[in-house]
């Protein structure tokens, strides 16, 4: 926090701080100083903190596990973001943005591959993907195993794992009525 201190300080994961760290945070955000360990001497500080977490705030203050004056103290501002996979039309921007322009373009196996994953990583899983298949790429390209390795939930369609296409539903009734109406 002092290296923070006149910027911001982002605090990823912010509900696994451990109770005791929490009330550290809370007591050097009500008092704006705080004791470097090893040191008895206190130094103001001054920074604009902002917080992230994908667990709900909320129902840890009602379970115990966050505390409800620090909850309060950092709820000045929310921003929900829904994941990724319920994003869908971010994704050409966001892979766009991982993925300068200047580099190889992407093959088009590729690309389908990336817009029907459902990124339980959310946004650095998908920035990981990203990384390696530029070094695929660069190494002479991607093979169809190396692809599936990438993305190792979705099956051989491209779809999540127990999602099935509309052309699989379909296919499914018309087996159905076929067997329903003895031929």
């Amino acid at each position: 926090m002092r290296q923070a201190n006149g910027g911001t300080l982002f605090l990823d994961e912010v509900a696994d701080l451990p109770l005791d760290v929490q009330v550290m945070l809370l007591r050097t955000l009500e008092s704006g100083r705080l004791r470097p360990v090893g040191s008895d001497r206190w130094q103001e500080v001054s920074f604009r903190l902002v917080c992230a977490s994908h667990k709900d705030l909320e129902k840890l203050v009602r379970q115990g596990q966050f505390r409800k004056d620090l909850y309060f103290r950092l709820s000045i501002l929310r921003i929900r973001m829904p994941s990724l996979r319920n994003r869908r039309t971010d994704l050409p921007m966001l892979i766009e943005t991982f993925w300068p322009l200047e580099s190889t373009e992407l093959p088009k196996r590729v690309l389908h591959a990336l817009q029907h994953y459902h990124y339980p990583g959310n946004l650095r899983e998908l920035r990981n993907i990203l990384i390696s298949l530029r070094v695929q790429i660069s190494n002479g390209g991607v093979t169809d195993l190396e692809l599936s390795q990438l993305f190792p939930s979705i099956d051989g369609t491209g779809t999540e794992p127990g999602v099935d296409t509309l052309n699989q539903k379909v296919s499914q009734y018309i087996r159905e009525c076929y067997v329903q109406q003895n031929g």
